[in-house]
């Protein structure tokens, strides 16, 4: 499970890189975004194993089979790290702002 969430975590980073530059116009350096995606795949490696162990083991006793436990600790996992991953992003919209869009201070009237 931590392999697979891990390797989803590649191309979740190449796809949250065209998002931002791509509809929301914001300028990434190349070598900052390579970095991050090469942190994120290791960290969600190794967060990975306790994460898929924790669940694994809060979901024994429900009436769900082998697969749907899979699916279920898969999809909720993928879900977190996407979300995680969109806040942490690094952009630089400000001079060397890190953190992500998520975390950048809204000036344009609506929060």
């Amino acid at each position: 499970m931590a392999l697979m969430l891990s390797v989803l975590a590649a191309p979740m980073c190449l796809l949250l890189g065209f998002i931002y530059n791509s509809c929301f116009g914001i300028a990434m350096e190349g070598l900052t975004v390579m970095l991050f995606t090469f942190e994120a795949v290791l960290l969600t490696a190794v967060l990975g194993v306790p994460y898929a162990l924790l669940t694994a083991f809060l979901l024994k006793r429900t009436p769900l089979n082998d697969r749907s436990r899979a699916v279920t600790i898969f999809v909720t996992g993928a879900v977190i790290l996407m979300i995680s991953l969109a806040i942490l992003f690094p952009c630089l919209p400000e001079p060397y702002f890190v953190g992500g869009y998520l975390l950048r201070p809204h000036r344009h009237g609506y929060h």
